[in-house]
């Protein structure tokens, strides 16, 4: 699977369901999607330093 084609909302979506029932605490919780839930956390966090570094993210037209 692609993640790099999907579009922000479709990958936010994967990662909360891959993670299985998020009522149970994590460390009792039985992952068996263990390897798509961390790939689609990279590319959430390789996405985020992507807006960082083009400053697409930032203050501007904001006064101090």
């Amino acid at each position: 699977m692609k993640l790099n084609k999907l579009t922000h909302k479709e990958l936010v979506n994967l990662y909360l369901t891959s993670q299985g029932d998020l009522t149970v605490p994590p460390h009792k919780r039985d992952n068996p999607n263990r390897d798509l839930t961390k790939s689609c956390f990279v590319e959430l966090l390789r996405r985020s330093s992507l807006l960082m570094d083009g400053k697409q993210l930032g203050l501007t037209g904001v006064k101090r």
